[in-house]
């Protein structure tokens, strides 16, 4: 089913492409990231993932990143000195809609696609 929308916090991965269907683990240092992450889990565990398509820009907006990506269901998050480990599965894949914010961290709508 296609044009299904997810208005979720959003986290910009850096060299990493997460696929609907896959269970994969990164790390998450940027404080953005880290708070859409919570909030993530504060409310239902799902997050929308796009790869960042420049890996020097710390503050990644809506130009910064690539407008395909997948919604995922957090399964594990381990807190470490310096930053966070999340464990993800990817659900389906999507499309940006839109950037609805930047603070706290992102947040954006974006809409089920086919494949």
């Amino acid at each position: 089913m296609t044009g299904e929308t997810y208005s979720l916090p959003m986290v910009a991965l850096r060299g990493l492409t997460i696929l609907p269907e896959e269970v994969r683990h990164f790390d998450v240092s940027r404080e953005k990231s880290l708070q859409a992450i919570e909030e993530a889990v504060k409310n239902g565990q799902k997050l929308f993932v796009s790869a960042q398509k420049d890996l020097e820009i710390e503050e990644p907006g809506a130009e910064d990143v690539y407008l395909v990506g997948c919604v995922v269901t957090i399964r594990q998050v381990v807190k470490l000195p310096k930053n966070s480990r999340v464990l993800v599965s990817g659900e389906v894949r999507a499309s940006l809609v839109r950037m609805d914010s930047e603070t706290p961290y992102l947040q954006a709508t974006g809409s089920r696609t086919a494949g």
